[in-house]
């Protein structure tokens, strides 16, 4: 606010204020969301001979995109008589920040049809919104448009191909990007070794970490995280144990984001003692944390402590998301506990805000199926606000037992996964 302060005064003292003084006060209209003085400001500008200068166009796209006026910033763009790159930026930047991610590649195709080069941070961003879009091809000609443009030689862009390429777990050309990559940092690294982690190629992605201790790369919290899922996967109790030391060794022992990892770890590999320990010591418990530890305790079969610890993380004022419910419903499905699977799956939208997904539908049906009623869970199944995919249907499919109930169930499921498998 500062900023708009001397303006005013300056055009108290002096009267009529330059282009420079515009041009030093629209960005803190921007970056304070001080929408009214910014239109005050605008229409100041339309009676001066410079009003269609370019830096103060975009400057005036920037200030109504950051004050998510995404028509007023859009209306101005189209008014420029000539666009340059910083014009394009803003705008295409202005759409991704406001949501309005289509328009984004829109302004995108525009640009490029006008012969202006995007640079870094117009790729970068929009490699970021293609998982949120489902959207591979556009991924692919960025790539190439990268390709094209010499900016595969940032860091920044080659590791954000990278995540584009681990999210649709395209693993080839991740792992051809990466091989081809001329500069890499330690979120490069990271990223290639997470890709491994999350498609459970576990080997590979150990030897990405000794490579790294090779190449004396730098281990950051992403790098220990995926090392502790790599050993989760092979049970290497030895190697995770040597982590664990190792973490504490470079400050990572108070990292809540590796600690729950860590828990996880021990969980997995049914050292609940360990865990518990872990738990215990982490003064401020965020989130990832307790579900970590309310997962450890449904997958070794302790499904009244992962309730408990669920009532125990309410009563510390946090509100369960999405991943918690997960983790507890999972925890009532392999222990058995209906009444309350059933219970804390009705409350979700209702008591927390936390609208059921595929997931937590597949959690209650497996629970039912697991108690012997499969047509209760078909029910739960038909009566969803989404289509069910084939992992549903395997998973009341693996509960029907051999009444007649069971098999018309059993029929009906096997039936949908035939259409599935046939549509694709």
């Amino acid at each position: 606010m500062e900023a708009i302060n001397i303006f005013r005064s300056m055009q108290s003292c002096f009267g009529s204020p330059n282009l420079v003084s515009f041009l030093s006060v629209l960005p803190a209209c921007a970056n304070t969301g001080s929408l009214q003085y910014g239109k005050q400001i605008h229409g100041s500008t339309m009676r001066r001979e410079w009003h269609m200068e370019a830096r103060l166009q975009n400057s005036l796209i920037d200030m109504y995109a950051k004050c998510c006026k995404m028509n007023a910033a859009s209306f101005v763009f189209d008014a420029m008589e000539t666009k340059d790159d910083i014009s394009w930026k803003n705008l295409i930047i202005g759409c991704i920040q406001n949501g309005v991610l289509r328009k984004a590649i829109g302004y995108f195709s525009r640009m490029r049809t006008s012969q202006v080069e995007p640079g870094e941070i117009i790729v970068r961003n929009l490699i970021a919104i293609c998982p949120q879009l489902n959207c591979f091809k556009f991924g692919i000609e960025l790539h190439c448009c990268c390709i094209k443009n010499g900016l595969l030689t940032l860091v920044s862009i080659g590791t954000a191909i990278l995540k584009m390429y681990a999210y649709f777990e395209e693993i080839e050309m991740a792992q051809l990007l990466f091989s081809d990559l001329q500069h890499k940092d330690h979120i490069t690294w990271s990223t290639m070794m997470s890709v491994y982690s999350h498609t459970k190629q576990a080997i590979l992605a150990l030897k990405i970490f000794n490579d790294m201790v090779i190449e004396n790369v730098e281990v950051n919290e992403i790098t220990l995280v995926c090392l502790l899922q790599a050993c989760s996967l092979l049970r290497a109790l030895e190697l995770g144990r040597c982590t664990h030391g190792h973490l504490i060794k470079l400050g990572y022992n108070c990292n809540v984001f590796v600690i729950s990892s860590l828990i996880n770890f021990y969980c997995k590999l049914g050292i609940l003692g360990k865990a518990e320990i872990l738990f215990n010591t982490i003064q401020e418990k965020d989130l990832v944390c307790w579900s970590s530890m309310i997962h450890g305790y449904g997958i070794n079969g302790h499904g009244e402590k992962a309730i408990r610890s669920f009532s125990a993380m309410l009563d510390q004022g946090l509100m369960p998301n999405e991943i918690v419910f997960i983790s507890l419903l999972s925890a009532c499905s392999r222990c058995g506990l209906l009444d309350e699977g059933w219970k804390w799956f009705n409350s979700m939208e209702e008591k927390f805000g936390v609208t059921p997904c595929l997931a937590h539908y597949a959690c209650i049906v497996d629970l039912l199926g697991r108690k012997g009623k499969v047509e209760r869970a078909l029910e739960v199944i038909r009566t969803m606000p989404f289509k069910p995919d084939g992992s549903i249907w395997i998973a009341l499919l693996s509960w029907c037992g051999t009444s007649d109930g069971d098999l018309k169930v059993a029929e009906i499921a096997a039936e949908k996964l035939v259409r599935i498998d046939q549509t694709g």
